[in-house]
């Protein structure tokens, strides 16, 4: 038999998480949409086969290379998304050990944390959800639902009122999370709406622009050409250029790619930066941007206001543009364009294949839509970008403004687009010393150099990273019109948050805290 790219999104919400166990000793066919119709679902890709010869189920998890493969004498076959399974195969009785549940099939009976919950025969398709058993006879008829108790559910209750509490106080749309820890994700949970006059719902597949957390993509990329000896952290960067950059102020102290690392350049994001989003792709090319906005003769060059009155390396100040700069650096230095460097060498080795920096590069349709709620005392600033919401005519307080798919020419300081689901493998991967599944984005010992502290007298700032007040977490955060990003993690438990939200509001850090608390505990 055969399940072919199931998604698992929309069951009874709320979900923690969804199992399906199919029991049966021959072959059997599963229609999955006369399960799910009802209850369309998301999450979870999943292949399965039977093989006639060698009379075993094979499953391909995500689309992976990685197969499980259990014994079909012993009755019981179990999906999931997050598993850990422990199998006795016996003839007659088998055992699956999975967070928070014992699952004991023995001679037509099944039993969950030891208590009976119903009897299966063969063909049976049993759906387990957090709180809940549903029994489906071969022909997928229910024959009974059970009540069951989640061991840990009490512990993402207390989630539960903190995310909707602070989504009706500061008015998010949507909202969606996910815990990672030891190398998979171990929780997640969405929240509310991706799209409002569509009513679809955040899911974990959603795709979002993720602001400043796209800096850590640009940084990994700038090290991966530092690991092979191709730039200098120390160097000016006007090794790398086909043109001048320097601060006026100080124009005989050079720029750096270190500086740019730890904001520390002196580049000021500038008058033209603000001005710079626009609906759809860029229509002004890295190059074009970066040389009009940090050369005298640019026609985004304003004095004053690109540089700061200090000399490079002896103050920091957070910049964007100087991220764009060293988005150029990049592209000219691996000489392709900087997204596709990305692609080559970070997204696909990590498998994030629905990602990117640009809408051209990615299904838009599955975009989460950024709004902003129109408060009166909020409603000038947001008439002032009115170029970012063209289907919005009254801006009529006590509403929700959506803003138009956007994008800005600096584009490396901040446009990455993904998901949760993806954030998750990059995550995992900077936890695991710059490996996922296999494949290798970086080595460890330039991640432990990214994750110290680099200036004197800053207890926050690594290469990119700093580090927030949880416990010895890094990290970064993001936020642009309509969205919002955390994507937190401790180094040495490998535990780590990522959340999204299509509003730019804050607030979030009392629900990763709780979040981390909770992980701590599994």
């Amino acid at each position: 038999m055969k399940i072919k790219n199931v998604q698992i999104s929309q069951l009874t919400f709320p979900i923690r998480f969804l199992w399906i166990i199919a029991l049966s000793s021959s072959i059997f066919e599963l229609n999955a949409q006369s399960l799910f119709e009802k209850n369309p679902t998301d999450s979870c890709l999943i292949e399965l086969y039977w093989d006639k010869d060698e009379k075993h189920f094979r499953v391909n998890r995500n689309n992976e290379e990685s197969f499980n493969w259990i014994d079909a004498k012993s009755y019981v076959y179990l999906i999931s998304e997050n598993v850990e399974t422990n199998l006795t195969n016996n003839s007659m009785y088998t055992k699956i050990k999975i967070p928070n549940y014992q699952i004991t099939e023995k001679r037509g009976k099944f039993y969950i944390n030891d208590k009976k919950v119903g009897t299966v025969q063969d063909n049976d398709v049993i759906i387990l959800y957090q709180d809940k058993v549903e029994v489906y006879n071969k022909n997928r008829v229910r024959k009974n639902t059970s009540k069951i108790k989640n061991p840990s559910q009490s512990k993402f209750d207390s989630i539960d009122v903190l995310v909707e509490n602070y989504m009706s106080e500061r008015k998010i749309p949507g909202f969606t999370t996910c815990m990672v820890k030891d190398n998979k994700i171990i929780w997640h949970k969405s929240y509310g709406l991706a799209d409002i006059p569509n009513k679809k719902l955040m899911s974990m597949d959603g795709i979002m622009n993720i602001g400043s957390v796209s800096k850590t993509f640009t940084a990994i990329a700038a090290m991966q050409l530092w690991e092979k000896g191709l730039i200098d952290l120390d160097t000016d960067i006007n090794e790398y250029l086909g043109f001048e950059i320097s601060n006026p102020n100080c124009p005989n102290v050079p720029i750096t790619i270190f500086q740019i690392l730890t904001h520390t350049s002196s580049i000021k994001d500038g008058k033209a930066y603000h001005h710079s989003y626009a609906c759809g792709d860029p229509t002004i090319s890295l190059n074009d941007w970066i040389d009009n906005n940090l050369t005298p003769e640019g026609k985004y060059y304003y004095v004053g206001s690109n540089f700061g009155n200090w000399s490079p390396g002896t103050k920091d100040e957070y910049s964007n543009v100087a991220f764009g700069l060293l988005g150029l650096i990049i592209e000219k230095v691996a000489k392709q364009p900087f997204n596709d460097y990305c692609k080559e060498n970070i997204f696909e080795p990590l498998n994030m294949n629905n990602t990117g920096w640009l809408l051209s590069e990615i299904d838009t349709s599955k975009h989460i839509r950024p709004y902003a709620y129109v408060f009166e005392e909020d409603r000038n600033d947001i008439l002032e970008n009115k170029r970012l919401y063209p289907n919005e005519s009254e801006f009529a307080v006590g509403s929700y403004a959506e803003n138009c798919l956007y994008s800005f020419p600096n584009y490396p300081d901040g446009l990455v687009r993904t998901s949760v689901k993806e954030l998750s493998q990059y995550l995992i991967a900077i936890m695991n010393g710059g490996e996922y599944n296999g494949s290798r984005i970086l080595k460890s010992e330039t991640l432990n150099k990214m994750l110290l502290l680099q200036i004197e007298g800053n207890n926050s700032q690594g290469l990119c990273w700093h580090t927030f007040e949880i416990d010895s977490t890094w990290g970064h955060t993001g936020g642009d019109p309509g969205i919002a990003t955390y994507l937190i993690f401790n180094p040495k438990n490998k535990i780590g948050i990522i959340t999204f939200q299509n509003n730019c509001v804050g607030g979030q850090m009392k629900i990763i805290k709780k979040l981390y608390q909770i992980a701590e505990d599994e």
